[in-house]
């Protein structure tokens, strides 16, 4: 089962296309001689693991408090992925600033030159918030020379670093950062901002664009919650775990523990020793397996794997076969075959699922495709486009027309997949009678409300096509005004259609849809009562909400 948790992106394919001449006893031998033995190519081709590590305690504005264990944090982590094939570390001042972090980030991408490569960055430092002038609040990593009076300008932002790693070639992306940006902890953040801060709730992570084969945001802590350090573990909390991980959180037992197993397993562990005041959180894309291998290499084929990232799984709690495995967010390993599931509130036991799921080894089950998504409303508002295929109906009572469209849509109400709709659309257009001398012109405008009722197919993270059956009825003014006759005539009957619709995501509150509807309506053109076949089109923008 391919899964899919938002995180986060990825980069495009870079193709090394390599050629090479070969000889025939009945063509022209080659004079190219070999430069290096065979097989020379194979490690240059091969993907490649790479890592950017930074570790920062000291901070040249003194109202960033010094952190205790940043760099033991970094150098612990890169000892523990040291079968990576590169791996950055910086620490002290003068290796962290801003422009020194941003150089590394640069030079790090630039030897990044398969598809596959594995780009794992980690930043043990104070996080904190700011607002761009006129912008919305953003999370920002503090670097050795981050003004506390100016974050946004001196600071690195979060977004604008994962876009940035994501415009690299590699589509394996780990983005892990061991701060918060809740005031308190491993952040600080301005004395108006922390008065805002008091009053707002939380906000949530932003989106990830889903572009990549995995890519990874991974906070030690949820946003308003403080990142811990402490004496006892000698290590920022969450740090110590994900360490912890990389020898013990091969969950799924195929010989490689993954950045996802390994966050699930400092995720649980952080939150049970701060008793839930720390709750690290994920911004997850996953297309297949998890390619992201922090230690070891997939050996053989593991134990099928059970996971949810996604908001509206958060809080569930999981049983297998009568056996509670954990808590959602994450994922838990279970054994091959069918097993009986079960999906409940934490807090009051209430049955949110409960069914059989057929397992093989080695696949990823996303639970979340278990659960109804929330009920989406959205108005959509555009041209329309109605043909009448009849070349008899369209010359003589119902030329071609262009309006407007405007439909109130409900997607998910009580199933996955459904659709429901109710809308019209309003045209106008003008022309000529049959009757001889030119015939007499005319101005026609009809209304053509209906409701309709269908199911969506997603095609991917954006893109979505749905089918629909609709139903309604067709009203139509036809006006004649000459110098020497006037008259208005009227139509009113039932339709009936198909329509395919191609949906684009292009935000969270936007809806862009191509829209192609063949159909049928019944009326009396002339002596012929129907039904008149038509096929309509239209281009719709959508806001959701």
């Amino acid at each position: 089962m391919t899964g899919r948790m938002r995180l986060p992106s990825g980069a495009l394919l870079l193709s090394l296309l390599i050629g090479c001449a070969s000889s025939d006893s009945g063509r022209i031998k080659s004079s190219l001689a070999p430069f290096g033995p065979a097989g020379i190519t194979h490690e240059a081709s091969a993907p490649m693991r790479r890592a950017l590590i930074v570790g920062i305690e000291e901070f040249e504005d003194e109202r960033f408090a010094k952190l205790l264990y940043p760099t033991k944090d970094a150098k612990a982590l890169a000892k523990a992925i040291s079968g990576f094939d590169d791996v950055t570390v910086l620490t002290g001042r003068a290796a962290t600033s801003r422009s020194a972090i941003l150089a590394a980030l640069h030079a790090l991408a630039g030897r990044v030159r398969h598809r596959d490569d594995t780009l794992l960055v980690y930043f043990s430092t104070h996080g904190s918030l700011d607002r761009k002038p006129g912008g919305e609040l953003e999370r920002f990593i503090v670097t050795a020379d981050t003004r506390l009076d100016i974050v946004s300008a001196t600071a690195l932002s979060v977004s604008e670093l994962v876009a940035a790693l994501n415009r690299t070639e590699s589509r394996r992306v780990a983005l892990i950062l061991a701060t918060c940006h809740s005031g308190g902890g491993k952040s600080q953040i301005s004395d108006t901002l922390a008065v805002a801060l008091r009053g707002i709730k939380a906000p949530a992570l932003a989106p990830i664009e889903v572009v990549s084969e995995a890519s990874f945001v991974l906070s030690a802590s949820a946003i308003g919650e403080a990142a811990r350090e402490d004496d006892q573990l000698g290590h920022d909390v969450y740090t110590h775990f994900l360490l912890e991980a990389m020898r013990l959180g091969d969950r799924d037992e195929d010989g490689a523990v993954t950045v996802s197993e390994a966050h699930d397993y400092a995720r649980e562990r952080t939150y049970q020793f701060t008793q839930g005041r720390q709750r690290p959180s994920a911004e997850s894309v996953i297309l297949g397996v998890d390619p992201i291998e922090l230690v070891g290499r997939r050996s053989r084929v593991g134990r099928p794997t059970i996971y949810s990232y996604a908001p509206s799984a958060d809080g569930l709690v999981v049983s297998v076969d009568g056996a509670r495995k954990g808590t959602l967010p994450g994922g838990v390993a279970v054994e091959a075959g069918r097993r009986k599931l079960e999906l409940l509130v934490a807090e009051t036991g209430e049955r949110i699922y409960e069914g059989s799921i057929q397992l093989e080894p080695g696949e990823r089950a996303d639970l979340s495709l278990l659960l109804p998504p929330p009920p989406e409303l959205s108005l959509r508002v555009g041209p329309s486009f109605f043909f009448p295929t009849s070349a008899g109906a369209r010359e003589r009572y119902f030329p071609t027309s262009y309006g407007l469209r405007l439909a109130f849509r409900a997607e998910h109400l009580g199933w996955r997949d459904l659709v429901l709709e109710v809308g019209a659309d309003w045209v106008l257009s003008s022309g000529r009678t049959a009757e001889a001398n030119s015939g007499l012109p005319y101005d026609l405008s009809s209304l053509r409300p209906g409701v309709r009722v269908g199911l969506g197919l997603p095609l991917g993270s954006a893109l979505s096509l749905e089918a629909t059956a609709g139903v309604g009825a067709l009203f139509a003014w036809r006006s004649f005004e000459t110098a020497s006759f006037e008259a208005q005539e009227s139509l009113r009957g039932p339709w009936l259609s198909g329509r395919f619709a191609l949906i684009w995501a292009t935000a969270d509150w936007l809806r862009l849809s191509l829209e192609l509807e063949p159909g049928a309506f019944w009326g009396v053109l002339g002596e012929d009562s129907g039904p008149h076949a038509f096929l309509g089109a239209a281009l719709l923008a959508g806001l959701r909400f």
